[in-house]
């Protein structure tokens, strides 16, 4: 009997997972703004793109990490894009604060299946 009871709390154990109840902001970041990714997409859709997002965690503890971040692109002539990205990141005694301003040119191979040889400096 002690022998099924360990084997039972075994596969109990091995075959459960666990999973955070709040995901991070950031996991969804690929969904609907690439130039967060890399600056070489500035400016490759047709409307200005903004992007705003701001995560806390460990609400009332001191020192907790608190992150802001805002990312803007648009398309400027035919074939170049600007952008530029400001972020706020606390974590404990580490802060980063800063800004990136970037510049992408586009070479359009097809314009109907939306494929470009993109060059960026950020």
């Amino acid at each position: 009997m002690q022998k099924l009871f360990t084997y039972l709390c075994f596969l109990l154990v091995t075959f459960t997972y666990a999973q955070e109840l709040n995901l991070p902001v950031f996991t969804q970041y690929l969904a609907d703004n690439n130039f967060v990714i890399s600056p070489t997409y500035a400016g490759i859709g047709d409307n200005v793109k903004l992007r705003a997002n701001g995560l806390t965690q460990w609400v009332g503890i001191k020192n907790a990490p608190d992150n802001q971040s805002f990312y803007g692109d648009v398309r400027i002539a035919d074939r170049s894009g600007i952008g530029l990205s400001l972020y706020n990141d606390r974590n404990g005694n580490t802060i980063q604060t800063g800004a990136k301003f970037s510049f992408a040119h586009h070479l359009v191979l097809d314009y109907y299946a939306k494929m470009y040889l993109s060059l960026g400096i950020s």
